[in-house]
């Protein structure tokens, strides 16, 4: 009776089990769960990443070439940005490409063009303008640089404003095309709409053969994924479809300037580039993009290096050509499936190389009936594993399914280009399996260590167990005094240049491990690497009474100890390092910042803008440590450390000036990294 009555509990357990996973199903199948989808994409993620290492990360397709708007470029020809008669070289040193487009749009007249074209041919020869043997300077460089357009297939970027504009007088047109976009059954409630439209000046847009918008596509992680081909232009008087920057391109590879989106029965839009080729986006126009290597994945040529035909023109012979910037400061880095910081402009070769190769991803006609379909069998084949007596036995057919699931989907999404959904089926047999052999305790332990798990990689384990055996929060978010300290290795730059990518990163590590260490034995918390960079804060989160004390101690045994390294470095044929390190103290805000899908304990605030631009002095100095007069009073005896006021910093926004001391050490000592 006993026996009976456990297996009938057994089986009833089941069935209720199995009407709540059915019913949780239906609702993941007919509704996008946010956090569902983004386990999605990083499954997803997870396979491009596989496929890339096991293919060595193959390269790009050679058709397509990237002039990169590199440090070694901006070296040689200043800062951006650059005068537009250096970029009408630029562009007939590509006149062999096939086309040729900028991630870059002009919205503005070139400054020194507009003062120099108003100029004889005296006085524009008087100026100090640098003079290049690869490039003939001029005085109208706007109209230098649309005559280079018009004579190459150049195409111009612009971007479309996603959201409503203020005032109604600035609305701005798409720029002149021999390009446009025809539909047929399209349902425009599914498009991307565009409001206005920030692109390169008429005089520079109108000469290119074609423009396109350069708008990306990222989910909540800020990855990106998918690619636009067309955004729909409603301001509520003129309509029209405009292609991507990466479509623009396509087209003009293939000769085509006439292209058709045409809706199906299934909401997917086919774009039709004439007799040439077609290809599916989705119904908002979103092309699934299919990631092989980890960047750089093209061919990287720097910009100096096609101006001064070190790299030849045939090289670029029937080429698509994009010309963009890999550099961090000009605000174009993204992140994709394999890199999180990547150029944008390969996001525009990734998607032009997909569809050169017929490789980019679409999602199946009936994919909802056939998840839904995948989910119902694997709440019936768990449920009949969960009937096997021995513990050993369930978890093992569990993980077979969960193998199979994996390996099919992997097959799939990387040999056939179909987008399933994975994370779904993997989720709705975890819950079966878990719920099937679990037990209260096992849960309770569980919990404890995914809190833990969690809390440690946010934040150092000290301040994780100080979490999780305290009952006040410590992550609130509160405004209090603390002690910033930023440092960053000089001329960094040119160290980088003579490493290669490993050796770079093992010398760093080796510059960052007993950097952080004396950090943490004064008590600090380190808040991030930036590059060379480090950003620490002393007294946050836990209190530290002489905060400012142990910010400025541990920069001078840092100094101490860099240069014992570099001791030992010189033996080895290693470069020498300099350091400058700024502290500043003042009252910020501390806490749990960041979005919903993304946080982190970090700190805000002007003090933290002063310490900054307090480190960024050291170098006017020659000092290695640099202390604001902030600091300097919340010393608990400034008379033990060697200190000199050097100079009085104005900041922007700031009455006060800001005082700047350099520190030597302790009392007598004269400590520098710098050489003669």
């Amino acid at each position: 009776m006993i026996r009976h009555l456990s297996k009938f509990k057994k089986f009833y357990s089941f069935i209720v089990l199995s009407i709540l996973m059915i019913v949780f199903s239906f609702f993941i199948t007919i509704k996008e769960v946010g956090i569902i989808t983004r386990l999605d994409n990083l499954t997803h993620d997870m396979f491009f990443r596989i496929n890339a290492y096991f293919n060595h990360n193959i390269k790009g397709d050679s058709r397509i070439a990237i002039v990169d708007i590199d440090e070694k470029s901006l070296a040689s020809l200043g800062q951006w940005p650059w005068d537009r008669d250096i970029l009408a070289c630029l562009v007939y040193k590509l006149n062999a490409a096939s086309v040729v487009g900028f991630d870059i749009y002009f919205a503005e007249s070139d400054k020194r063009g507009e003062i120099t074209k108003k100029m004889n041919d005296m006085e524009f020869n008087s100026l100090n303008i640098p003079k290049y043997h690869f490039c003939q300077r001029t005085q109208d460089t706007d109209k230098a640089f649309a005559m280079a357009l018009s004579k190459t297939n150049s195409i111009l970027a612009y971007a479309i404003n996603l959201g409503s504009y203020i005032n109604d007088t600035e609305k701005k047109l798409a720029p002149l095309s021999n390009q446009s976009i025809a539909e047929d059954n399209i349902d425009y409630s599914l498009l991307e709409h565009g409001k206005n439209i920030t692109a390169s000046i008429e005089e520079l847009s109108d000469n290119a053969y074609a423009n396109g918008f350069v708008n990306s596509y990222s989910h909540l992680d800020n990855v990106i994924r998918n690619a636009f081909m067309m955004i729909y232009y409603d301001d509520g008087e003129f309509k029209q479809l405009l292609p991507s920057l990466s479509l623009a391109m396509y087209a003009k590879y293939l000769g085509i300037d006439d292209i058709k989106a045409i809706g199906d029965n299934f909401k997917d839009i086919h774009l039709v580039l004439g007799d040439k080729d077609s290809f599916v986006v989705n119904a908002h126009a979103l092309l699934g993009l299919y990631f092989k290597g980890k960047s750089p994945h093209y061919d990287y040529i720097s910009a100096i290096d096609v101006l001064d035909g070190t790299i030849s023109k045939e090289f670029f012979k029937d080429k698509i050509v994009l010309i963009g910037t890999s550099v961090v400061g000009l605000n174009d880095i993204r992140s994709n499936p394999l890199d999180e910081n990547l150029p944008g402009v390969e996001i525009h070769a990734n998607a032009i190389d997909n569809l050169l190769n017929d490789e980019y991803l679409t999602t199946p006609k009936y994919s909802s009936e056939i998840l839904l379909i995948s989910l119902l069998i694997i709440i019936a084949l768990s449920v009949s594993f969960m009937y096997f007596k021995s513990i050993i036995l369930q978890v093992l057919w569990h993980l077979i399914l969960l193998a199979t699931i994996i390996l099919g989907h992997y097959y799939f999404i990387i040999s056939k280009k179909y987008l399933l959904h994975t994370f779904e089926l993997i989720l709705v047999l975890a819950i079966m399996g878990v719920i099937g052999i679990l037990i209260n305790f096992f849960l309770e332990s569980r919990q404890k260590e995914f809190i833990k798990a969690k809390l440690e990689k946010k934040v150092s384990k000290r301040v994780a167990e100080q979490l999780i055996n305290t009952d006040s929060n410590v992550f609130s978010t509160s405004k209090r005094e603390i002690s910033v300290f930023f440092s960053d290795i000089r001329d960094f730059t040119t160290i980088s240049e003579n490493m290669d990518a490993s050796d770079l990163v093992n010398f760093l590590n080796k510059y960052m491990t007993p950097m952080s260490d004396i950090i943490f034995k004064y008590n600090g918390t380190v808040d991030k690497y930036i590059g060379d960079a480090v950003m620490a804060y002393f007294n946050a989160p836990n209190d530290l009474e002489n905060h400012a004390d142990c910010a400025l101690q541990a920069a001078i045994e840092q100094i101490k100890a860099l240069k014992l390294l570099n001791e030992d470095w010189g033996k080895k044929g290693l470069p020498y390092i300099n350091i400058g390190i700024g502290i500043n103290t003042g009252e910020c805000i501390v806490g749990e910042m960041g979005s919903l899908s993304r946080s982190d304990y970090t700190c805000i605030g002007d003090g933290v803008n002063t310490a900054s631009r307090v480190e960024s002095s050291c170098k006017n100095y020659k000092a290695n440590i640099l202390i604001s007069h902030n600091t300097l009073a919340a010393l608990k005896d400034a008379s033990i450390y060697e200190l000199e006021l050097v100079d009085e910093l104005k900041l922007k926004g700031k009455d006060e000036a800001t005082k700047l001391y350099k520190c030597s050490g302790f009392k007598g000592e004269k400590l520098t990294l710098w050489r003669e």
